[in-house]
C-alpha cells in the first residue's frame, strides 16, 4: 500500500494501517510533536520544550527535506547516494557534514531554505528547487491526526502550526501584536499573516535576548518571509 512511486505522499496514505507503515506513522507524530512544541529545535530537544518534542522527529523531518532538496528523492532510490555520502565514514559527522555533501552551504542558508520549504508544503503555490517533493505534510499529517487524535496537535490549525493563531483561524490579517516566547538552537517560529491588500506593508520588529535555560539559543535571529498571493 501508500503512495505510487514518484508521487507525493497525502492523507489517504495515512490510512494505509499496516506492520510495514507503523515507522512512517511514528515518524509523522513525532513531526508532530517537533513543529507544535515552542521552543523547538532542529538539532536539540530544548529545554522547556514539550514532552512531545523529540530529536527523532526533527531528525526525520529535517532529513527528510535533505533527501528531497539535495537527493532527487521524489525518483525511485533517487536519494541513496545522497544518504550514502552523508553517513560515509570519510564524510564529516554532524552539520559540518550536511553542509560539506549540500554543496558547502552554510547552516544559515540551509535553515532558510529548510524554513521556506516548511512554509510552502501544501500551498498548491510553485514550490521553488529546494522544496519538499515526497510529502504533502499538511494533508498527510492531517490524516494521522485522525487516526491517532495525537495529543500534542492543535485543532483547527494545520502544519507547520504557526504560533501567531488561535481556534480554528487559519491566518491572520496585519495587526499591531506582540509575540513573545523561547527558541531553541536552530529552532523556528512561524506565522502565518493575511493583508487586506490595503497598506503599503508589514513591519516586523525582532529584540532577543539570552534566557536563563539551558539549551536556547544564543546567536543571530533569522526573519524568513514566503509570499503567497
Amino acid at each position: 500500500g501508500g503512495a505510487a512511486v514518484g508521487d507525493m505522499v497525502v492523507e489517504n496514505d495515512a490510512f494505509v494501517w499496516n506492520k510495514e507503515f507503523f515507522g512512517l506513522i511514528l515518524k509523522a507524530v513525532r513531526t508532530v510533536g517537533y513543529l507544535t512544541s515552542q521552543p523547538n529545535s532542529v538539532v536539540a530537544s530544548p529545554a522547556s520544550a514539550s514532552t512531545y518534542h523529540s530529536v527523532y522527529g526533527t531528525g526525520w523531518h529535517f532529513h527528510r527535506w535533505l533527501g528531497d532538496a539535495y537527493g532527487n528523492a521524489s525518483t525511485r532510490l533517487g536519494d541513496a547516494p545522497f544518504f550514502r555520502t552523508l553517513n560515509d565514514s570519510l564524510t564529516a559527522a554532524g552539520a559540518q557534514g550536511i553542509m560539506d555533501v549540500t554543496g558547502g552551504k552554510t547552516w544559515v542558508e540551509l535553515l532558510e531554505e529548510y524554513l521556506e520549504a516548511t512554509m510552502l508544503s501544501g500551498m498548491g503555490v510553485p514550490q521553488g528547487p529546494t522544496s519538499f517533493s515526497t510529502y504533502d505534510f499538511p494533508s498527510f499529517i492531517r490524516g494521522i491526526n485522525v487516526l491517532a487524535n495525537y495529543p500534542a496537535k492543535r485543532e483547527g490549525v494545520d502544519y507547520p502550526w504557526p504560533v501567531n493563531l488561535s481556534g480554528t483561524d487559519p491566518s491572520a490579517p496585519f495587526q499591531t501584536r506582540t509575540d513573545t516566547g523561547l527558541i531553541g538552537p536552530s529552532g523556528i517560529r512561524i506565522f502565518d499573516v493575511t493583508s487586506d491588500g490595503t497598506d503599503l506593508g508589514l513591519d516586523v520588529m525582532v529584540s532577543t535576548s539570552i534566557g536563563p535555560f539551558s539549551m536556547l539559543a544564543t546567536g543571530p535571529v533569522r526573519i524568513v518571509v514566503v509570499r503567497v498571493n
